[in-house]
C-alpha cells in the first residue's frame, strides 16, 4: 500500500572519492533528506555513487536499501543531477553543497524507517 509522502531534500556533500589508475573516478555523494507522511519530518541519509569513466558517467544507489523504491529512487538521482548542475554552473565560493528541493511521491512507507 502506498501513501503519498513529502520529500525534502536539504543537503549534499561528498564522503569519498577514488581515482584509478585507468582515469576512472568513483564518488560517493551523501543526500540529506526528511520525509514526511503524517508523523511529522523524519531525517534520513542516503548515499549515491557516480562513476565517471571515459567521459561517460554511470549512477547507483549504494544505501540504504529501503530507498530503491522507484519513485524514490529516481527522485534521488534527479536531485543528484540537479546538484552536479548546480557545481558547474556557479562560481568558486558558492555554498555547493547546499540545494533545496521539494517533492511529493507515493511511497510505500512499510520499508521505511519513519
Amino acid at each position: 500500500m502506498t501513501t503519498k509522502a513529502r520529500i525534502t531534500f536539504t543537503q549534499f556533500d561528498t564522503t569519498s572519492e577514488v581515482s584509478g589508475l585507468d582515469g576512472s573516478t568513483y564518488i560517493v555523494i551523501t543526500i540529506h533528506f526528511t520525509i514526511e507522511a503524517g508523523h511529522g519530518p523524519r531525517p534520513v541519509t542516503a548515499s549515491i555513487g557516480i562513476s565517471t569513466r571515459q567521459g561517460r558517467r554511470s549512477y547507483e544507489l549504494v544505501e540504504p536499501a529501503w530507498a530503491y523504491q522507484p519513485p524514490l529512487s529516481q527522485a534521488i538521482l534527479e536531485y543528484v543531477r540537479e546538484a552536479e548542475r548546480q557545481f558547474r554552473s556557479t562560481p568558486a565560493g558558492h555554498d555547493h553543497g547546499s540545494l533545496n528541493r521539494t517533492v511529493e511521491l507515493e511511497l510505500d512507507l512499510s520499508t521505511v524507517p519513519i
